[in-house]
């Protein structure tokens, strides 16, 4: 069975994008816009959106830039954690619950910790997840190479914030259309 990205059925989790945790990946100059593109995207298309912070008071809060595509946080929850999964979090199971919705587009860092954790248990509770590629990062390439390839081989699709926000566009008739093709030039 094809599985698909829709507006109706489709909810943004953000892992872990944070003041002192995101210097320290790879890639970061190109993973950080790609993760702001998503989500203002994500807004466009008006997907509810669950934003974790590993540890706040030690690795500090979402990245301003991050703070910036959130906007005015409309359907928007960030939710503080301190387990790696951030199933393993009460109130992001209950904010993942009320969504109603069972496709995940899962993007964050780090790729081999907190985003493979939380995709795999998203797996085990039934969710239909989708990896952005390239909004997902490590401080090691070698340890997402390797966590890519466990999330894959679990069943985890992937996608990349492009392709993922066009299929929530699905035709250039949408109403949201031009918007997105302004924001991903």
């Amino acid at each position: 069975m094809v599985k698909r990205i829709t507006k109706e059925n489709a909810v943004l989790v953000v892992v872990d994008l944070q003041e002192r945790l995101f210097p320290a990946m790879a890639e970061r100059e190109v993973v950080e816009p790609k993760c702001a593109k998503l989500i203002e995207g994500a807004r466009l298309f008006k997907l509810p959106i669950i934003v974790t912070e590993q540890y706040p008071k030690g690795l500090g809060p979402t990245t301003p830039d991050i703070m910036a595509a959130l906007g005015d946080q409309e359907n928007c929850t960030i939710i503080p954690k301190a387990a790696y999964s951030v199933m393993e979090d009460p109130a992001v199971v209950e904010a993942m619950e009320a969504t109603g919705r069972k496709t995940v587009l899962l993007c964050g860092i780090e790729g081999h910790v907190c985003v493979q954790q939380t995709a795999l248990d998203l797996l085990a509770r039934g969710y239909d997840v989708f990896l952005v590629q390239d909004c997902i990062s490590s401080r090691s390439l070698t340890d997402l190479t390797y966590a890519r390839a466990r999330m894959q081989e679990a069943g985890v699709l992937s996608t990349t914030m492009e392709a993922a926000l066009f299929e929530l566009c699905v035709t250039s008739k949408a109403p949201e259309f031009k918007a997105l093709s302004a924001l991903v030039k």
